[in-house]
């Protein structure tokens, strides 16, 4: 019961805070980049990610990861496309910290952790069917743990060490009628901020917070904002029993800024013109949850990530291909 009224609590306050954030901003773009010369064409955009002024991101028909600086001029490339130990053959996502990434590749099921001048510097490969759900942004913490979504019902979240191989599970999952259904929707962004975690779902309009311990303390419900429901009518509209273990996007990626305290999320829509993933509801991030800053617009259509560095979001446009600076 107190969970649900610690709950309540932060709806009731997101509401509040949500009431008229018309008219959408349109953010002002910066520079942009399609091509690297004969080295590289971005095709397939996902995971960008800001480090240290530079940006990281996966080309996933390269199965690299590409390294620009904050120009948007390339700098390096992370990885080498393969089947061998140490090289990638479908990877999923990546994570930076304390210097080391750490890259997950599902397809050849294993873990690479790299230097930042691009060196393999540990691995570990999956044994047996891992619960692990790479296709969502995770934590990497003391060199040897990782935190992700997982499919597994003992928990939203699976704590993997790499050096002992063993996991634990934390973190309260959704209940849904349909087994298929329970797994798919449970999956969700998971970031650390200073010492607590912030979980978002890509087909819920709720974020969770939890404690260093893993305890959950509250979450926020953005149901409010115009975005999102102008996508839940259209999802109802379209709906089936035929449906029944299908669900839409309503976040499509997720990034958390410790220097400027910042949550952000990209949302897709459904509007005059059909269908759109241009849409960033900022939040300023508090010691114990988030408010609402400002929801705004990037001049695309369709964006499949982005990251946030020094005031500016870069973001991939699909339609065009081409990675766009814009000024928050």
């Amino acid at each position: 019961m107190m969970k649900q009224l610690v709950c309540l609590f932060f709806f009731l306050l997101l509401i509040l805070s949500c009431r008229e954030v018309s008219p959408i901003r349109e953010l002002k773009k910066g520079d942009s980049v399609s091509d690297f010369a004969d080295t590289l064409f971005l095709g397939k955009v996902e995971n960008l990610y800001a480090y240290k002024n530079k940006l990281y991101f996966i080309e996933q028909f390269r199965n690299q990861i590409v390294v620009l600086d904050d120009n948007l001029r390339l700098t390096g490339l992370v990885g080498i496309e393969g089947e061998g130990p140490t090289n990638l053959c479908g990877i999923s996502g990546f994570v930076i910290h304390d210097d080391t990434l750490c890259a997950i590749d599902p397809v050849c099921g294993k873990i690479l952790l790299f230097s930042m001048d691009g060196r393999v510097v540990g691995r570990r490969q999956f044994v047996g069917n891992e619960p692990l759900m790479p296709e969502f942004r995770f934590v990497a913490s003391k060199g040897n743990l990782i935190e992700m979504s997982v499919s597994d019902k003992q928990g939203a979240f699976g704590r993997l060490d790499i050096l002992s191989d063993s996991i634990s599970f934390w973190g309260q999952r959704t209940l849904y009628p349909f087994d298929d259904l329970e797994r798919i929707r449970n999956g969700r962004h998971l970031f650390k901020y200073k010492s607590h975690y912030i979980c978002i779902s890509d087909n819920e309009p709720v974020i969770e917070f939890y404690d260093a311990v893993r305890k959950r303390k509250g979450c926020l419900d953005y149901t409010s904002l115009d975005v999102v429901q102008r996508r839940l009518n259209y999802l109802r509209s379209h709906s089936s029993s035929s449906a029944a273990n299908s669900y839409g996007i309503i976040c499509e990626d997720a990034y958390v800024d410790e220097n400027d305290d910042l949550l952000i999320l990209l949302l897709s829509s459904n509007g005059d013109k059909g269908y759109e993933v241009n849409t960033l509801a900022v939040f300023d991030l508090q010691h114990d949850g988030a408010r609402l800053r400002e929801v705004c617009k990037l001049s695309g259509s369709v964006y499949s990530s982005f990251c946030y560095m020094d005031g500016s979001v870069y973001a991939f446009n699909v339609e065009q291909s081409v990675l766009e600076q814009f000024f928050l």
